[in-house]
């Protein structure tokens, strides 16, 4: 409803191992995602350059998941989704929240950098900056940041004609609207350290490695993956008062469980059936 249906590229993600250790490895991974219900297939190192000419002759082959998609804009397809709340009746305000309190039994008076308001209910949902957000109905929670550093080649922009993510590298390389973006590592380094440009050097080092054609480097950046010990999200109402929900931690796929991570909130709060079961995610598995 939201019209960014021209973002999504359905042409599968391959995945590619560098020899055939690392492809043997993995046998026990793809056979798990396969009883999931995932459509894989196996594609041999003389296939690999069938689907991706310019990729270099350097793999010992590796798998195609062959219902993968992506955006070619992750920005836009956000912006859109925002335009789409506001159409609907929704009010978009661009704050910082600095503090959450209670106002009664069932609503809490959310601070802003200059007002506040009162609501039902609040729902956090900023990442990795959830838990800057201060006040006593909120829990102290484990969350941390593994940051990811991405790499632009403007140049490139038809380079390939699908995600391919380098296993025994760490990252991935995606056409998007702005050229080829390669991404990847973890770096466990919270939100205040510097960019460690070791790790961009390391990112375009082993893209040119598997794409010999790629031309200038261009823009670089530092990404923040919410991300807690156990690598699940917490979805859940704090412990401290029942109209403040958590919707945060979802490490690397917090774009692609959004929509079901919405959906289970809005159930959570209009108290019905959730569509999946929610106590995995409950904050309490971290508060003694």
């Amino acid at each position: 409803s939201a019209g960014a249906g021209d973002f999504i590229r359905r042409n599968g993600t391959l995945y590619l191992y560098s020899d055939a250790n690392s492809r043997l490895a993995a046998q026990d991974d793809i056979a798990r995602r396969r009883e999931q219900g995932m459509s894989i297939t196996e594609v041999e190192a003389d296939a690999v350059r069938e689907l991706e000419p310019a990729l270099a002759p350097i793999f010992a082959g590796g798998i195609l998941y062959n219902d993968g998609f992506q955006l070619s804009d992750p920005q836009q397809v956000i912006m859109r989704l925002v335009d789409q709340f506001a159409q609907d009746g929704g009010e978009v305000i661009q704050d910082r929240v600095d503090r959450i309190e209670s106002a009664g039994l069932d609503q809490v008076t959310v601070h802003l950098s200059g007002t506040s308001k009162t609501v039902h209910h609040a729902v956090i949902a900023a990442g990795a900056w959830s838990t800057r957000i201060q006040g006593p109905v909120l829990d102290r929670l484990p969350l941390d940041t593994e940051r990811g550093y991405h790499v632009m080649f403007p140049e490139n922009l038809s380079t390939l004609s699908r995600p391919v993510g380098l296993a025994d590298a760490g990252l991935y390389l995606s056409p998007v609207d702005g050229g080829l973006r390669a991404a990847g590592t973890v770096e466990l380094a919270g939100l205040d350290a510097k960019p460690d440009p070791k790790r961009l050097d390391y990112i375009e080092q082993a893209a040119r490695r598997a794409l010999p054609s790629l031309k200038q480097r261009g823009d670089t950046w530092l990404g923040f993956r919410p991300t807690f010990p156990d690598a699940l999200p917490v979805i859940s109402h704090s412990s401290k008062h029942p109209s403040v929900v958590y919707a945060f931690g979802h490490q690397h796929v917090g774009l692609t469980l959004g929509a079901v991570t919405g959906k289970l909130v809005q159930q959570m709060i209009d108290r019905e059936t959730p569509i999946v079961d929610p106590t995995p995610y409950r904050a309490q598995r971290f508060l003694s």
